[in-house]
């Protein structure tokens, strides 16, 4: 038997104390950007979702259409990923919760979304949700028919969201089946956390070389055999809103469980995520993400402040170190915006750009200004950012957003609006929060309060 070690919350303060004020003498040249205001944020956000709905509603095929180009004309060759699918399933039911006045509308969309995962997506001999299907249904080779947790997560994340806004049953038993097959397949009881990748029965797929020599791996990068912080931080997402609406015992221990596995197995000072991890959680080198940094200041506040104040009080150095870490060696200073990737101490490695790094990046900006309004670094580079993000990503002739820059602002890469990986989850999950913040407090998700 391989018992699973206990793991213990060790807070660093003082580390992360320091690294919010390291570059505070160079950030004091930059002209301070203008105040965003409300407005200008929610004119954004419905450029976003009114450029995505109706147009992505597929009423031929179910579900959602995710390929555009860059007028929302749709693109020719369109597949159904179970990542986009869900994810814009939980949009429409989070946009209907947060705008009462759209309600009808978007609830519509988040029904049309959950029957399309349940009753196509779904796998109704072996249990769990296929990877990818092609329009007439079927999984598409080679990985279509394999069960991934990180895709099965968003799937409990939007289920767990329609229920919430409808109390549809139907919705819950989803979101309670995904769970339970991800816990029966996915759980690793030797050594915690999550297999990331099953082959169609619910098997791991085991750790094996490609016909080059090198580590194959999975749909989202994990070699196989490996664990991936990605995984775990979407896990962690999925399960604070289904506890939310499902306040199951064993739900509540393995919430907390992942908050755990991020705050001591995947974290590291000064405030980065280990990419990637062996099962037994031995790291492997890899660069700092800093998107993924700040969106997990913002998960694990959310998961952490739904357990109770004590767990919130544990997490906060090291949520807010993550941000700190990313202010500190991943922000343009000069023109506003986050790098894509770096290390620990040193300067950025790839200075791209990417929407979702930006979005990310606004809402952990914002959300810290809010909880430490006595240091102004976050609420300047939460302008910056926003001031970077609407003159060089969105586009104010066709809506929606631009995928990626330069450093200097320049237009890179793919030009299209919507693929299978580019939807509009981070997008409007920001702006509503942010907005909501700022104008509606009552419906922001308990994160407006002062750090403990």
């Amino acid at each position: 038997m391989c018992p699973l070690n206990r793991l213990g919350l060790v807070v660093s303060i003082a580390l992360a104390i320091a690294a919010s004020g390291a570059s505070r003498a160079s950030e004091a040249s930059v002209t301070p950007p203008p105040a965003v205001t409300a407005a200008e944020l929610e004119a954004a956000l419905w450029g976003e979702l009114d450029a995505w709905f109706p147009a992505c509603i597929d009423r031929a095929h179910g579900g959602f259409t995710a390929g555009f180009d860059a007028r929302w004309k749709p693109l020719p060759d369109q597949t159904k990923a179970l990542v986009f699918q869900a994810r814009m399933t939980w949009v429409a039911a989070e946009v209907a919760l947060r705008r009462p006045e759209q309600r009808d509308r978007f609830e519509a969309y988040a029904r049309h979304g959950l029957a399309f995962l349940e009753q196509t997506m779904w796998d109704p001999e072996h249990g769990g949700l296929f990877w990818q299907l092609s329009l007439n249904g079927e999984p598409v080779p080679p990985t279509g028919q394999h069960k991934h947790a990180y895709g099965m997560s968003f799937v409990i994340y939007a289920a767990a969201n329609v229920y919430r806004l409808t109390g549809d049953p139907a919705a819950l038993d989803l979101a309670r089946r995904t769970y339970e097959w991800l816990e029966t397949h996915a759980a690793d009881h030797c050594h915690g956390g999550y297999i990331e990748a099953m082959d169609i029965t619910g098997a791991a797929l085991p750790a094996r070389r490609d016909e080059t020599g090198r580590w194959a791996h999975d749909v989202i990068g994990t070699a196989y055999g490996f664990k991936s912080m990605n995984t775990h931080i979407h896990l962690l997402e999925a399960y604070t809103a289904f506890y939310r609406v499902w306040p199951d015992e064993s739900l509540g221990t393995r919430l907390a469980s992942l908050i755990e596995i991020v705050t001591e197995r995947l974290y590291v000072e000064p405030g980065c995520l280990h990419l990637y991890v062996t099962a037994d959680w031995r790291p492997v080198p890899d660069h700092d993400s800093f998107g993924h940094d700040v969106e997990t200041t913002y998960l694990l506040l959310e998961a952490s402040e739904l357990l109770g104040h004590d767990a919130a009080e544990k997490v906060w150095p090291k949520a807010k170190a993550l941000t700190d870490h990313a202010l500190d060696y991943g922000f343009d200073r000069q023109r506003g915006g986050l790098y894509y990737a770096g290390s620990a101490f040193h300067e950025p490695t790839d200075t791209t750009k990417v929407w979702w790094v930006q979005a990310e990046a606004l809402n952990a900006f914002q959300l810290l200004s809010v909880k430490h309004p006595e240091q102004p670094r976050y609420a300047k580079a939460f302008a910056q950012a926003w001031r970077f993000t609407a003159d060089n990503l969105l586009d104010p002739q066709n809506g929606g957003w631009w995928t990626a820059t330069d450093a200097t602002g320049e237009r890179t890469g793919d030009a299209r609006k919507g693929t299978a990986w580019k939807s509009a989850y981070h997008t409007a999950r920001a702006l509503l929060e942010i907005t909501d913040r700022m104008t509606r407090p009552s419906t922001a998700k308990n994160l407006n309060a002062t750090a403990p």
